[in-house]
């Protein structure tokens, strides 16, 4: 049944993102950023109520949907944010759901990110009962976040965005 597998995708998908474990489900992830008051990058981060981890918004692709609208429909539940999101991947992380839950089984996931440049912040969402939201700053991130392999993507995020600001900075 296709909503029971949709979870499950070739090692490589149709935008040409390579997976880096493709025996695992996958997720679709959005990495929410803005630009803050004194013009550096921001990220938004997400837990659950009363839980310690940080990470981002993630869930299953959705059928008839892209990996990426899908993320981008994931941080509107999840987080509250609305914005445009980007078609190439920015990298996948190793997670593990469920780990710490009592109870239920943990179950290795890949989470495929794409950013999400966000231009709209909800007051209530759907999840809001559920999950606290948090802005910070890209090199404040690593220490709220345990996944070495979410770190590196979002490091790698703020290089370009470093370089990004510098380039558009330089004159020609």
């Amino acid at each position: 049944m296709l909503g029971e597998d949709w979870g499950r995708i070739g090692s490589q998908m149709a935008d040409g993102f390579h997976r880096q474990w493709p025996a695992l489900d996958v997720r679709a992830g959005a990495l929410p950023f803005r630009m803050a008051a004194d013009g550096g990058p921001e990220i938004l981060l997400i837990r659950r109520r009363g839980r310690d981890v940080w990470s981002i918004p993630k869930g299953r692709f959705m059928i008839f949907r892209s990996a990426s609208d899908s993320a981008r429909i994931e941080a509107k539940e999840e987080a509250g944010v609305h914005g445009r999101v980007g078609c190439e991947a920015l990298g996948s992380y190793l997670h593990v759901k469920g780990a710490g839950t009592s109870g239920r089984r943990s179950e290795a996931v890949e989470v495929i990110v794409f950013p999400l440049e966000v231009d709209e912040i909800a007051v209530s969402w759907r999840e809001m009962e559920q999950r606290e939201r948090q802005w910070v700053r890209l090199d404040d991130a690593a220490e709220l976040i345990s996944s070495s392999h979410l770190r590196n993507i979002i490091a790698d995020f703020a290089r370009a965005q470093t370089n990004t600001v510098k380039l558009e900075a330089d004159p020609i």
